[in-house]
């Protein structure tokens, strides 16, 4: 199926339809992995037997998940633009003076940029996933001004 930008903003109502035909225990998986939580810890929320029983669901919920992508308009290579522009992310910070705004100032967004950089790596397969263990890879990047080590002993 083409992208189709143009459907962007998603209306929450379109993303409970195409995730209508989940299961409730997968959608409780989802809803657990989206609040910030280990897969093992959100199988166990959503209720599944053993850590592994959520990890295959995830599996099979993966294998589905371009195909619902690409029928809510957000394409793979959609994702990958918009990954990248987060590369140059800035933010805007203001300074005042007795309660007056002296200046506004756009600085590059670390946070943001080191975010969209690990997860970049992470697609590459260069970094680990936080919850699957120690990285056997010792990163240094220092290209775009930011410096950071990923991988412990």
């Amino acid at each position: 199926m083409a992208s189709n930008s143009s459907a962007l903003p998603l209306d929450t109502r379109e993303i409970e339809h195409a995730a209508s035909s989940l299961k409730p225990r997968r959608k409780a998986l989802l809803n657990a992995i989206l609040a910030g939580n280990t897969v093992a810890r959100s199988a166990q929320l959503a209720g599944y037997s053993a850590p592994r029983a959520g990890t295959e669901a995830l599996t099979e919920m993966r294998k589905k998940l371009p195909e619902l992508m690409e029928s809510l308009g957000m394409s793979t290579a959609d994702a990958l633009r918009e990954l990248r522009r987060k590369w140059r992310a800035q933010k805007t910070i203001t300074a005042s003076h007795e309660g007056q705004i002296t200046d506004v100032l756009e600085v590059d967004d670390n946070g943001a940029q080191l975010d969209a950089l690990k997860l970049s790596l992470r697609l590459h397969g260069l970094l680990a996933n936080e919850e699957t263990g120690p990285s056997v890879l010792n990163i240094n990047i220092t290209g775009i001004g930011v410096q950071f080590n990923e991988g412990h002993e």
